[in-house]
């Protein structure tokens, strides 16, 4: 399970415009025997806006699987700030299957970094039957417009 939401733009002044797009995600995953969760800038308001577009995409059967699953550690669709990826597995005649991508500071405890310091790669694949696929574009795309662009250029 994973579950991820707008909640906050990173700096709610409009000081610095440099930075007034970053927005916190906070996130919450059950994958095997963990559970964890997160809130951090992960996205800018232009990378949710096209995450949404994206799982429309594969929701329409507009973006192609990977082959067998392989991404060579690398998401289909990812951001700025690589925290959060995905990339789309498999199609079947009632449901997809993601792959979240989890990274730094979204991983979970256990992995965010190994021996040598290094970050860990992590992800939880998820099976979706489209009715939940839509429930999920359509409820994300409602919590991003709370967060319009405020340095647009």
């Amino acid at each position: 399970m994973v579950v991820i939401r707008p909640v906050d733009y990173e700096f709610p002044s409009t000081v610095d415009h440099d930075d007034l797009n970053w927005l916190i995600i906070e996130g919450h995953v059950r994958a095997g025997d963990e559970e964890w969760g997160f809130r951090d800038p992960a996205l800018q308001v232009d990378d949710a806006r096209a995450l949404g577009t994206w799982l429309a995409e594969v929701l329409r059967d507009e973006v192609e699987t990977t082959v067998d699953g392989l991404f060579d550690g690398e998401p289909q669709f990812s951001a700025l700030e690589p925290n959060i990826g995905f990339g789309f597995i498999a199609r079947t005649t009632t449901s997809v299957t993601l792959r979240v991508f989890l990274r730094a500071e979204s991983a979970p405890p256990s992995r965010r970094s190994d021996s040598a310091g290094r970050q860990a790669e992590f992800f939880v694949d998820l099976s979706l039957d489209a009715d939940d696929l839509r429930l999920a574009i359509s409820i994300w795309r409602e919590e991003c417009a709370l967060f319009p662009d405020r340095f647009p250029q």
